[in-house]
């Protein structure tokens, strides 16, 4: 693994989510505006599309949010003992763990109607980006932090 701790976790496309291949630019634009896929209740709450999450609760809405908040407790012990904790593609290589977001709005509704039924589609914004690249075929950004409007309004 080319001097990465024996300890790090790699999630080798756990549950779809992971990219396919790494596309990042050298100068990678940090924050951003794009596109991420919700569960959305009757109630109106929102939850990740995928649970390999730590948390059953819904996501707040107006104010931003760390991915390092969302990790189930097994990532949590990792980073805790001081390994890497990052991803693997089919291509074996590796990029930071973090939010996904597509990048092209009618691309997202592609994915959408493709993959996730009850789904809604909801304009983001991206801050502390860590990898580009492509997942089901579209360009996705991966950061570390998203803002939620309070007022949710699919895309």
């Amino acid at each position: 693994m080319g001097g990465d701790s024996f300890l790090s976790l790699i999630y080798l496309n756990e549950g779809n989510m992971c990219l396919e291949i790494i596309t990042t630019p050298k100068k990678l634009k940090s924050d951003g505006k794009a596109y991420k896929v919700f569960k959305k209740t009757v109630r109106g709450n929102l939850y990740f599309q995928y649970s390999f999450t730590g948390k059953k609760s819904p996501i707040p809405t107006g104010k931003w949010i760390n991915e390092r908040d969302y990790r189930n407790s097994q990532s949590k012990r990792i980073e805790r003992i001081g390994a890497g904790l990052r991803v693997a593609t089919k291509a074996c290589q590796f990029y930071p763990k973090g939010f996904h977001a597509f990048l092209n709005k009618e691309k997202a509704k592609d994915y959408m109607r493709e993959y996730l039924y009850r789904g809604v589609l909801i304009p983001i914004k991206f801050r502390k980006a860590c990898a580009k690249g492509k997942q089901h075929g579209q360009n996705v950004i991966v950061a570390k932090e998203i803002f939620i409007p309070s007022e949710v309004n699919n895309a």
